[in-house]
């Protein structure tokens, strides 16, 4: 009997897998420190792309890689070069393989527009001709200079800072200001701004600034005289006139009043004869006057004046502080004059009470009485030299009006035996006290200054007043007016008692010079 023995053989081995597929591709902040948050990797087939923030470098980062293969190379984790294409090769347990191409791309940085000048200037350590650093004066595109006397400006070196990437000509090159410059920026996205470089010289000796007005066709426009060259401070659409004048640095301010209607309290304000500003001052529609402007150490534009509050009430005396009024009286009264020492702001004036006018002097908003209630005066003309106030104005005697000087308050009458005299300005200069305004002589008014309280007459002609006083290294300035034999208003400038005729059909309020 034969047996037969039957075997039979089954595969029960797994097939190995042919899966192979990246299923997740990112660069995690985690094991990157130069990523501010994760990149998470797009897949489209076998093309993976990334894209990473402005400003980040991509030559060696580290990927986070879920596939569904046996192995990957390069590995997850592992720094890698993506400044190109990286091939990541995965391998499936059948050891078949897929590679994948893995794209970077960095987003462009938002260029910036930014092509503004913000400084321009002159620097003694760049410049041996200069004395001293001088800062240009931005007014839009324009950027002014005023350099002192005798500098020459053929080959000036600018220091310039600005929020551009580059501007052309290059700061701290020497260039020939004798004409204006054009200075182009250049911002970051290629957009430019050019900039109109002006630059003067001073005239040698000093400037002197007057300012009053005068008819043309008969409009008055508000006027300022440098050196005996007049200018218009107004387009002649209203009637104005300039009263006070205050040069700081290369800026001079004019107050003044101009008439839409009613009339307006303002104050020019100009930088080598470009008009910056016109500031309009009153709070009402009812009329405004501005008298006097002086500015600060900090650049504060102050104005005294009144303003009109209606029926009742009337003009009640102010000061402007950058436009902004604060009234100084409740009553009707009046500011005409304001000198700023260091922080204290200094005003006189006068104001209506029951039984008079007082004369007032203002420090820092606080009233002082310069004259008893029961009494007439008026306080025109306010100067501090070191801790001395003086106060200049009128005191009314019972018949007439006297010249009256109040020194820290102290009442003193000045030429008590000449009645008809009043004061408009006055100017403390080593230790001499200057009085200018006028005094009645056979019915008329006539332009007079006093030294000390000694008076002299300015003019022989009827009908002259002077209105300001400046002293300049001991040379005296006195604006004011004239008629003529023809009955025309003249403007005259008094340099040391000589008269020199600015222009006809004018007046001059006030003087300054620097």
């Amino acid at each position: 009997m034969a047996l037969s023995i039957i075997i039979s053989c089954r595969n029960d081995e797994p097939v190995p897998s042919s899966e192979k597929s990246i299923t997740s591709f990112s660069f995690l902040a985690a094991d990157n420190p130069i990523l501010s948050s994760d990149v998470q990797g797009v897949i489209s087939g076998k093309e993976i792309h990334c894209v990473f923030p402005a400003g980040v470098s991509v030559t060696a980062l580290k990927p986070s890689i879920v596939h569904t293969g046996n192995t990957i190379s390069p590995a997850s984790g592992i720094a890698t070069d993506f400044t190109n294409v990286v091939n990541y090769s995965v391998t499936a347990k059948d050891h078949s393989s897929q590679t994948y191409a893995i794209s970077v791309t960095v987003t462009p940085p938002v260029l910036s527009s930014n092509k503004t000048i913000t400084a321009f200037s002159f620097l003694t350590t760049d410049n041996p001709v200069l004395s001293a650093d001088v800062q240009g004066i931005i007014s839009g595109q324009n950027i002014l200079f005023t350099l002192p006397a005798g500098v020459s400006v053929t080959a000036l070196k600018p220091t310039i800072v600005h929020t551009g990437s580059a501007v052309d000509p290059a700061a701290g090159t020497a260039h020939d200001f004798s004409t204006p410059a054009t200075y182009t920026v250049t911002a970051e996205d290629g957009s430019t701004q050019a900039y109109a470089i002006s630059v003067s010289v001073s005239e040698s000796g000093p400037s002197v600034y007057v300012v009053g007005g005068q008819m043309f066709f008969g409009t008055g426009y508000a006027r300022v005289w440098k050196n005996g060259t007049g200018t218009n401070l107004t387009n002649g659409d209203y009637n104005a006139y300039a009263t006070s004048v205050f040069v700081s640095g290369n800026t001079l301010y004019a107050a003044g009043s101009q008439r839409i209607g009613n009339s307006y309290a303002m104050y020019w304000k100009r930088e080598n004869d470009v008009e910056l500003s016109t500031p309009k001052l009153n709070e009402t529609n009812d009329d405004a006057y501005a008298n006097s402007i002086y500015v600060s150490d900090n650049n504060d534009v102050y104005v005294a004046g009144q303003e009109n509050h209606g029926a009742g009430i009337g003009y009640i005396a102010k000061v402007w502080k950058n436009g902004a009024a604060t009234s100084l009286t409740t009553a009707s009264g009046a500011a005409h004059s304001v000198f700023v020492s260091g922080n204290d702001v200094y005003v006189a004036g006068w104001e209506e009470v029951a039984t008079g006018w007082v004369a007032k002097v203002w420090k820092n908003g606080v009233a002082t009485n310069l004259s008893p209630l029961d009494q007439r005066a008026y306080g025109h003309a306010v100067f501090v030299s070191g801790n001395d106030v003086y106060v200049a104005g009128q005191y009314y005697n019972g018949s007439t009006f006297l010249l009256a000087l109040w020194k820290n308050g102290n009442l003193e009458i000045i030429d008590p035996n000449t009645p008809g005299t009043d004061v408009s300005s006055i100017f403390v200069a080593d230790g001499d006290v200057y009085l200018v305004g006028n005094e009645i002589r056979n019915g008329q008014y006539n332009a007079k200054v006093w030294k000390n309280g000694v008076g002299t007459f300015l003019s022989s002609v009827a009908r002259s007043d002077a209105r300001s006083v400046y002293v300049h290294n001991g040379d005296v300035y006195i604006a004011g007016w004239e008629f003529d034999n023809d009955g025309k208003q003249v403007a005259i400038l008094w340099k040391n008692g000589v008269a020199t005729t600015l222009a006809s059909d004018a007046f001059a309020y006030g003087v300054i010079v620097k």
